[in-house]
């Protein structure tokens, strides 16, 4: 399976598990280390409950890694756990610490790697689990060796990232009536290597079915403004974060500022969230850019008479020409709902937006912005004066 499309998935099923609460005031602590062609640990520092900031800062961390073209051995990663336990208190890991391995690739090194597990479990987490989380059936020999017959999870192709998150919660307590979980995981993008120490948090979303409104996405591709690392952070956050605001995904299109080679997806056509996710995975960027033509697009979406769209532009960069030519296509579009702006970076100011008259626009600093004031800017953006 292609490296970036199972790295995107191990990633969304880190942050699905930072952002699910499974028990009433539940919290999840993670640290995010990784090994490719290089190793990056991060110090093992844990993220904080709702720090997704950070968490990000670190899964961008892991994104810059160059991948290995040849096995992984999660050996060294393992040692380096190791010596930190003895530096640290290791109660910080709770009573349930859990070290789950990602794998997209066969192992190196697996007799030493698991004689060290032992050797933790034994000298300093003595209730430790070993857990595998495998993505292709070739490697289900390798993850059973780790972690045992009854600690692989086989994360196939329509798999819901709850329901592996949910398995990983139910393997690593006994009971559901635990509040607070910590545990080192191990993830391996095909022949790339990611680390992370999760734990619980709780996060709050508001239902959108009862508003009668389409949902229009649209994000600026143009490479010229934003580098591969933001544009992939981007596509995460979209992923993993605004996905879960979404409840009727055939009510959502996606487009891009590159309406020449990026597929338009309309109404219809994404019918869940394994769907949503590999659509925006499929956005690509490119040095062009075509704001207005975007706009006549998005103005072409077809709706029923007595519905509205909550229309949402991901902008990094806009010149003034192409502004001058959209304030008619930004007036209709605002008309038919609501019109809404993220503006990504440095690249543009509120005041160059100001003349096309949106309804919101919310400025996106890529580095210090909470992702949770994009999701209640999300939220209270939505075009909802009509009632299912």
């Amino acid at each position: 399976m292609n490296a970036e499309i199972v790295f995107d998935k191990q990633l969304a099923i880190i942050e699905t598990y930072f952002n699910k609460n499974f028990v009433d005031n539940d919290e999840i602590y993670v640290s995010v280390v990784g090994e490719g062609l290089k190793m990056l640990t991060n110090d093992f520092n844990i993220v904080q409950p709702k720090d997704d900031n950070s968490l990000n800062d670190y899964i961008i961390q892991l994104i810059k890694i160059p991948y290995s073209q040849n096995n992984i051995s999660y050996l060294n990663l393992t040692i380096k756990f190791y010596d930190h336990l003895k530096l640290v208190d290791k109660h910080i890991y709770t009573d349930y610490p859990a070290i789950i391995f990602f794998i997209n690739s066969y192992l190196e090194d697996l007799q030493s790697t698991k004689a060290l597990l032992e050797q933790i479990k034994n000298e300093k987490l003595n209730n430790l689990k070993t857990l595998s989380i495998v993505f292709d059936h070739a490697y289900l020999q390798n993850a059973t060796y780790l972690a045992g017959d009854e600690n692989v999870y086989y994360f196939r192709g329509r798999s819901l990232y709850v329901d592996v998150t949910k398995w990983i919660f139910n393997k690593i307590c006994a009971s559901l009536e635990t509040s607070t979980i910590t545990l080192p995981l191990t993830t391996i993008p095909s022949i790339y290597s990611t680390s992370t120490v999760l734990t619980s948090t709780t996060q709050m979303t508001i239902p959108m079915d009862k508003c009668k409104t389409y949902f229009s996405i649209s994000i600026d591709t143009n490479s010229q403004f934003l580098d591969k690392s933001q544009f992939h952070f981007i596509k995460n956050v979209i992923q993993n974060n605004i996905s879960l605001l979404i409840t009727n995904y055939s009510k959502v299109s996606i487009d891009s500022f590159d309406i020449k080679y990026n597929r338009w997806f309309t109404f219809g056509e994404i019918m869940n969230i394994q769907e949503f996710m590999m659509d925006i995975y499929m956005l690509k960027q490119r040095k062009m850019s075509n704001f207005y033509l975007l706009t006549q697009r998005l103005n072409m979406l077809p709706i029923p008479s007595d519905w509205l769209i909550s229309t949402y532009i991901f902008i990094s960069q806009i010149s003034r020409n192409e502004i001058d030519k959209s304030i008619e296509e930004a007036k209709i579009l605002k008309s038919k709902g609501t019109l809404n702006f993220i503006i990504m970076g440095n690249g543009t100011l509120i005041s160059d937006l100001n003349i096309l008259q949106p309804s919101n626009i919310f400025l996106w600093n890529l580095t210090t912005s909470s992702i949770y004031s994009l999701e209640k800017f999300f939220n209270n953006s939505i075009a909802c004066d009509n009632i299912v």
